[in-house]
C-alpha cells in the first residue's frame, strides 16, 4: 500500500509539472476562492526551449515579455500585437481554427544581452475587450551583420514562415494569446510562449 501511495504521488507531481501557465488571481478571485484552469498542452509543438525559451505576463494594460536565450549577444527579436476579429470566439483563437489580422497594433524589439537574457518588453494592451497574439519573432534577415551567421546556425534545425509588419520571412516564431479582460487568460497570468504547433 505505502508504494501504490508513493506511485500515485509521484504521478501527480508529473503531470502538474508539465503545466507551466500561472495565473495571479485578483483579491476578488481569490477570496470567492476561484481556481483557473491552465490551458492543456499541445504534444505536437517541438520543444525549442534551449534556443529561446520566453514567457508573457499580463497584468493590464501592461504586457510583460521575458525571455533567456542561447542566442549571441546583439541578436534582435520581433515583437507584435496582433489582434483577432471581434466576431472570433476563444475556442477558435485557442484551437488555432482563425488567425489574427496579420497587421500589428503594436510591435517592438528586444536585443539579446551578453548573459543571453532577453532585454525586457512591455507593451501596453490598447483594448481590453479584444483578443491578441503576441509574436515573438527571430528573422536572420533582420539581424546585424555581425550575429547574422551566428543565428543562421543556431536555427540550423529548421525554420517556418512568419509574418512581420505584413511581409513574410522565414524564421522562427513564439506566440502567446490574450483574451478578452473578462475571459480566460484576459488578465492577471503568465503563460509560455510557444512555437507554432506542427
Amino acid at each position: 500500500m505505502k508504494y501504490v501511495t508513493l506511485i500515485v504521488a509521484a504521478t501527480a507531481v508529473m503531470l502538474l509539472s508539465g503545466c507551466r501557465v500561472s495565473f495571479t488571481p485578483t483579491v476578488q478571485e481569490a477570496s470567492a476562492g476561484n481556481e483557473m484552469a491552465a490551458a492543456p498542452e499541445d504534444t505536437q509543438v517541438p520543444d525549442r526551449s534551449e534556443l529561446i525559451a520566453a514567457t508573457m505576463q499580463v497584468d493590464n494594460p501592461k504586457v510583460i515579455l521575458r525571455g533567456q536565450t542561447s542566442l549571441p549577444p546583439g541578436t534582435v527579436l520581433n515583437v507584435e500585437m496582433k489582434p483577432y476579429a471581434k466576431e472570433d470566439a476563444f475556442e477558435q483563437i485557442e484551437a488555432g481554427q482563425v488567425e489574427p489580422d496579420p497587421k500589428p497594433v503594436l510591435t517592438s524589439e528586444a536585443v539579446i544581452g551578453d548573459d543571453g537574457e532577453m532585454e525586457l518588453t512591455v507593451l501596453r494592451r490598447p483594448d481590453n475587450e479584444s483578443s491578441y497574439r503576441v509574436d515573438l519573432m527571430l528573422i536572420p534577415d533582420n539581424q546585424p551583420e555581425e550575429v547574422q551567421t551566428d543565428v543562421e546556425e543556431a536555427m540550423a534545425d529548421g525554420s517556418v514562415p512568419v509574418y512581420s509588419n505584413g511581409k513574410e520571412s522565414s524564421g522562427m516564431l513564439f506566440s502567446a494569446i490574450i483574451s478578452e479582460e473578462e475571459e480566460w487568460y484576459g488578465n492577471h497570468f503568465t503563460s509560455d510562449m510557444k512555437p507554432p504547433a506542427n
